[in-house]
C-alpha cells in the first residue's frame, strides 16, 4: 500500500543510485511505472520533491502533448478505476494537468481516447430530433413539458442548452402541441389573471410570489400581472395581505424577530437572502441589514451562526460541501448558484484556493 514515506523512501534509494531525482520517463525505464502512478496519486512530483528538499520542477515549454497528458492520466485512472473528476484532480494539487486538459482539447477528448464515456454531449450531438426524443421520455415520465428549472434540477443542464441553442423552449412545446408559454394578444384580462391566480392558490395553499410563478412555468402570467398593474394589486383585489409594511413598521426590532419566526416555523430554519427573495421578503431582508445583519438575529433566535470557525476551510471540508450540494441538485453548482443558495461563505473559499475549476 502505497503512503508518502513508502514513496519517500524508495525514491531515496533511486536518487542514491542515480544522483539527482528521477523524472517520469526515468521511473518508466527502471520498470518503477507503480511508484510514478503513486506519486501522481498523492499529490503529484512537486508535492514529493518539496518533502526530499528539491525546488518545484516547471514544466518545460512544449511539454504537454496529448500523449503526455495520456501518460499521466493512465498512472491516475490506474490507481482511482475511474477517469478523475476535477475535484479529485484538484485534490491531488494536479491543477497543471486539468490546464493542460483544456488546453487540449478538453477533458472528454481524453475520456474518449482512454475509452471512458463522455460527460457532456460532444458539439454537433443535439439535433430537433434527438431534443425531442429526450423530451418525450421525460414527458411520459413526468405528465408535463419541462421547465428550464425542473430540467437543472433533474440534472439535465445539457438539455437546457441543447434547447436554447435550437430555437428555445416554444419552439419545441409546439413540436410537442404542449401549450406555449406566451398567449396571443388580447388573451391576458384582468378577470382571467385572477381566475389563473385563484388556481395556483388552490393548488399550493398561499398566494403565489413571482419566484413561485415563474418555477410553475407561468412565465407569460407574470408578464401579463406586471401589463395588468403588478402582483401587490391583485393581491390586494383577491383579499390577500400586502407585503408592504407601513411606513415606520421595520424600525421595530421585534417586528423584525416576529416576521422571522413565522417564516421559520414554515420553512424549519433561519431564512437565507435567496429565500427571503423567494418569499417575495425582499423588505425584511433590507431591514435585517440595516439593524445589524443575519447573525444578530440568528443569535438573538438561538439559530446556529453562519461564520465559521479561523481553519475551518480546507479541500476536503470544501469537496465535502459541493459533494452535498452537487448530490442535492443532481449537477456541479455554478458560482452563481452557490450565492443564490446562500452559500457565498463556500464560493468564497473556493475562489480563494483557486476558483472552481479546481473542485469540478
Amino acid at each position: 500500500m502505497w503512503n508518502d514515506e513508502k514513496i519517500i523512501s524508495e525514491l531515496k534509494q533511486i536518487i542514491t543510485d542515480i544522483g539527482h531525482f528521477p523524472t517520469r520517463e526515468e521511473l518508466d525505464k527502471m520498470g518503477k511505472g507503480g511508484l510514478r502512478g503513486a506519486i501522481a496519486t498523492h499529490g503529484g512530483f512537486n508535492k514529493i520533491r518539496a518533502l526530499l528538499g528539491y525546488k518545484k520542477y516547471e514544466k518545460p515549454n512544449g511539454y504537454w502533448t496529448d500523449e503526455t497528458i495520456i501518460c499521466e492520466l493512465e498512472s491516475i485512472t490506474n490507481k482511482l478505476d475511474n477517469f478523475p473528476t476535477q475535484i479529485e484532480l484538484g485534490k491531488m494539487k494536479r491543477s497543471d494537468l486539468i490546464t493542460a486538459m483544456q488546453n487540449q482539447g478538453g477533458s472528454n477528448k481524453f475520456r474518449n481516447l482512454l475509452g471512458y464515456d463522455l460527460i457532456q454531449k460532444s458539439p454537433g450531438y443535439w439535433t430537433d430530433e434527438i431534443i425531442i426524443d429526450e423530451l418525450k421520455t421525460i414527458i411520459a415520465r413526468t405528465g408535463n413539458f419541462p421547465s428550464g428549472n425542473e430540467l437543472k434540477k433533474i440534472g439535465r443542464g445539457d438539455l437546457v442548452r441543447g434547447i436554447n441553442r435550437h430555437g428555445g423552449f416554444n419552439k419545441f412545446r409546439a413540436s410537442l402541441k404542449c401549450k406555449l408559454l406566451k398567449q396571443s394578444n388580447g388573451y391576458w384580462t384582468e378577470e382571467r389573471i385572477i381566475g389563473d391566480l385563484n388556481k395556483i392558490v388552490t393548488e399550493i395553499g398561499y398566494f403565489p410570489t413571482q419566484t413561485d410563478l415563474n418555477n410553475l412555468g407561468n412565465k407569460d402570467l407574470v408578464a401579463a400581472i406586471s401589463v395588468h398593474g403588478g402582483l401587490s394589486k391583485f393581491r390586494k383585489e383577491m383579499g390577500h395581505e400586502l407585503l408592504v409594511k407601513p411606513d415606520g413598521y421595520w424600525d421595530n426590532e421585534n417586528n423584525i424577530t416576529n416576521e422571522l419566526k413565522i417564516i421559520i416555523t414554515k420553512i424549519g430554519h433561519f431564512p437565507t437572502q435567496p429565500e427571503l427573495k423567494e418569499l417575495d421578503k425582499q423588505d425584511l431582508s433590507q431591514a435585517i441589514r440595516i439593524h445589524g445583519g443575519s447573525d444578530k438575529f440568528r443569535k438573538l433566535l438561538g439559530c446556529e451562526l453562519l461564520k465559521k470557525p479561523l481553519g475551518y476551510w480546507t479541500n476536503d471540508v470544501i469537496i465535502n460541501e459541493l459533494k452535498a450540494i452537487t448530490d442535492n441538485l443532481g449537477y456541479f453548482p455554478t458560482c452563481n448558484e452557490l450565492r443564490d443558495m446562500g452559500r457565498s461563505d463556500l464560493e468564497t473559499q473556493i475562489n480563494v484556493l483557486g476558483g472552481i475549476l479546481m473542485f469540478q
